[in-house]
């Protein structure tokens, strides 16, 4: 939760920076973790964007191989 909450903190601080600056100096892009749906850490990492309140997508194997051609997850595998 606290790398979460830290990151959220550090898109804010960019966003200020930026402006000061004039000019883009961060380019925000996605990350695809995934594993099982019953995996601990993956349960700990969506509580903690719930937690934060950061948004998120969560996608099935079908919905990440339809997005992400490149990956295939098992049948109990999330996004």
């Amino acid at each position: 939760l606290l790398y979460t909450q830290m990151m959220s903190d550090a898109y804010q601080l960019w966003f200020d920076l930026e402006k000061e600056e004039g000019e883009q100096l961060f380019v925000r892009c996605s990350g695809l973790y995934f594993g099982d749906e019953t995996d601990p850490s993956v349960q700990a990492t969506e509580k903690a964007l719930i937690d934060t309140q950061l948004p998120y997508e969560r996608l099935n194997a079908a919905e990440t191989r339809e997005k992400y051609p490149a990956f295939h997850l098992g049948p109990n595998q999330i996004a």
